[in-house]
């Protein structure tokens, strides 16, 4: 067992191998600008540093009603070659590639002058996006860097500061943030507000039911899923009403004779009248020459008698009185 570990022991000595270590890139691009500018010109000077390269180039972005390219300026043994390549309203973006005719490890290849509009008051802001920074060496080596922010903050009419913040994962989720929290806001106001409204509005939304009465009414619409026709309304038969007959009253009815014979003897007899019976009936004033009249003829209601030629109230409602 032991020889085995040994053969293989020494077929690992006899390959040797070339391994190249893995290290991070050192390159980091620089940025410097003065902080006092004449003539509503500033100048920005654009470098590296940490790593062997002869080219280096990136993209620049700025808000163009604020600042304005004036001139872009080569350091010492380089040379600069720059084009436009977006333009919009209110922001332009360039290309900028700077080449030296040295390796060198740490340079200021180059610089931008920019001119200050008259929007870019006094205590106003604007930003710089440099990005997408490229390093080459001769070797074929290349670096790459994502690139950093310029917040340009003017706090004078000759002072211009500059505070850079480089772009990173923490700088994109931050910058994320602050651009969606507005339109956050915005939207959970809304919400609120409409879930107030939809809770204190009553709904005043009216249901058609006339219409849904016409539409199963009519019957080009059967049949109605779920729905069925309304029954029909059975039609009652007009009937004549019979009233009863109303009773009429026979005044001694059961007196009357149900013989249906005449006694002729009795039609032709005279009527006979007591003459007698009439003499002492009462008389109203003036009408003395009245006679064989009914006292009931002169009742008018009121209860008198007539005394002595006199008419007196009599309380008595006894008719022996008279």
């Amino acid at each position: 067992m032991k020889k085995l570990r040994y053969i293989v022991l020494l077929i690992i000595c006899l390959f040797t191998f070339n391994v190249y270590g893995i290290r991070a890139s050192h390159y980091e691009p620089t940025f410097e600008m003065d902080e006092e500018y004449q003539n509503n010109k500033i100048t920005t000077f654009f470098g590296f540093m940490g790593e062997d390269t002869y080219k280096n180039e990136f993209k620049i972005s700025f808000d163009s009603n604020m600042i304005e390219l004036d001139t872009v300026f080569a350091g010492d043994n380089c040379k600069v070659d720059y084009e436009e390549i977006k333009s919009s309203s209110g922001n332009k973006e360039y290309k900028l590639t700077f080449t030296s005719s040295m390796v060198t490890n740490k340079n200021i290849y180059g610089g931008i002058v920019f001119k200050v509009t008259n929007k870019f008051a006094v205590n106003k802001s604007s930003e710089m996006k440099i990005y997408d920074i490229y390093a080459y060496n001769d070797d074929g080596s290349k670096y790459r860097s994502e690139g950093y922010y310029i917040l340009l903050k003017r706090d004078g009419p000759n002072n211009m500061l500059a505070l850079r913040t480089n772009i990173d994962k923490d700088t994109k989720v931050k910058r994320a943030i602050n651009f969606a929290l507005p339109f956050i806001i915005v939207g959970g106001v809304a919400i609120f507000i409409g879930a107030i409204a939809f809770i204190m509005i009553p709904n005043r939304k009216q249901s058609n039911i006339k219409g849904k009465i016409d539409y199963q009414l009519d019957p080009k619409n059967y049949p109605i899923p779920g729905v069925g026709p309304f029954p029909r309304v059975k039609k009652k038969e007009k009937q004549d009403i019979i009233e009863p007959e109303e009773k009429t009253i026979m005044p001694l009815s059961e007196f009357v004779s149900k013989n249906e014979e005449s006694n002729e003897e009795l039609k032709n007899k005279p009527i006979e009248v007591d003459k007698e019976m009439f003499k002492d009936n009462p008389t109203k004033e003036g009408e003395g020459g009245l006679i064989n009249i009914n006292p009931l003829a002169f009742d008018d209601g009121e209860d008198s008698v007539i005394e002595d030629g006199e008419i007196k109230k009599d309380d008595d409602d006894d008719v022996d009185t008279l």
